[in-house]
């Protein structure tokens, strides 16, 4: 796929154009150019590695690590899969052993996990206070009463939502809402497309916020295809200078 990409971190904004390839569960391929269309960063992305090369003339940078180095540097927690999920848009985090309660919202079904009831329950509001189904709770509760509902929870310390289109099944929204380091992960996908039988959103954002800052990334595609083979060049040579994290 070809997407105009734009990206905010650290109160600086980037737009750029990406091309991107991906081979199911294995690996993840993007080129970044400039408006000018000369190519200036290039990564591939495995499941337990992260390499990139940066082309700027003069100053010619590689790197080889892992998901450390891009999610302090961008404050960011994801790993291959969530990547993968999002960029073809399924539902980062989805666990499907997992059970879920199901209301509808407007025309779209807002999935919640019961094992999530207890911790939930410990955090409503009082009578007094008001929340809403697309609110986040670690920016809304006192300190007191979440401290002693993870006290008593014997379950995760941090809570998902999934909204889901009821005609299509395709997630529209996603929550994810890490309690213990007061960080929210919110994806939304839109402007779905059939591409050979298969609905592919053509509009993504991504946005992660805790008390850090915040990182925000969104998509727009062009020129998507499924199930073509790809190549995934990618080589480093003697004119690269090693990045050290």
């Amino acid at each position: 796929m070809k997407a105009d990409t734009e990206v905010e971190s650290l109160d600086k904004t980037t737009s750029f154009k990406s091309a991107i390839r991906i081979r199911k569960d294995s690996a993840i391929w993007v080129s970044i150019s400039p408006l000018l269309g000369i190519e200036v960063v290039r990564a591939l992305i495995t499941v337990d590695s992260v390499k990139f090369i940066i082309k700027e003339p003069g100053n010619k940078r590689y790197f080889i690590g892992n998901y450390d180095y891009l999610n302090e540097k961008y404050n960011v927690d994801l790993d291959y899969f969530m990547l993968q999920n999002m960029l073809v848009g399924n539902a980062i985090g989805f666990e499907r052993e997992e059970k879920y309660k199901s209301e509808e919202d407007e025309s779209q079904y807002l999935l919640t996990l019961k094992s999530n009831k207890r911790l939930i329950k410990a955090l409503k509001p009082n009578d007094d206070e008001t929340t809403s189904l697309d609110s986040t709770f670690s920016d809304q509760v006192k300190e007191k009463r979440l401290q002693k509902a993870l006290e008593k929870s014997t379950d995760r310390n941090y809570l998902q939502k999934y909204w889901v289109n009821c005609t299509t099944f395709k997630a529209s929204r996603i929550i994810i809402d890490d309690l213990v380091e007061k960080r929210v992960l919110e994806v939304e996908y839109d402007n779905h497309k059939d591409i050979e039988e298969q609905l592919m959103p053509h509009h993504t954002q991504l946005k992660i916020a805790d008390l850090k800052g915040k990182f925000w990334c969104e998509l727009k595609y062009s020129k998507v295809r499924l199930n073509k083979p790809q190549k995934l060049p990618f080589k480093i040579t003697d004119k690269y200078e090693q990045i050290v994290h």
